[in-house]
């Protein structure tokens, strides 16, 4: 629990900063996928980069939190950019 409250503590500047390689990478196919029109499903992210949906969906949350993305609930296509980090 008390780690749960440290990343919620977290300044959005330093996890702006704290993103990884994978991370990038899955943040410029969702980018890549949107821009041809249509976001992509959490399947499609993982089969394109080689991870289970789990792991995907961990990437997709972690970009979701530092403010890359934004994902609206209960939906399927669900992934839209953020509008100041298109250059990432």
């Amino acid at each position: 629990m008390k780690r749960v409250r440290r990343l919620m503590q977290r300044p959005k500047s330093a996890d702006r900063r704290n993103i990884t390689q994978k991370q990038i990478d899955v943040y410029d196919y969702i980018r890549h996928c949107i821009h041809s029109g249509t976001p992509p499903t959490v399947r499609e992210i993982s089969a394109y980069m080689g991870l289970s949906e789990t792991g995907a969906r961990c990437h997709i949350q972690a970009l979701a939190r530092k403010g890359y993305i934004a994902l609206t609930p209960n939906k399927q296509r669900n992934i839209r950019l953020n509008g100041d980090n298109r250059e990432a």
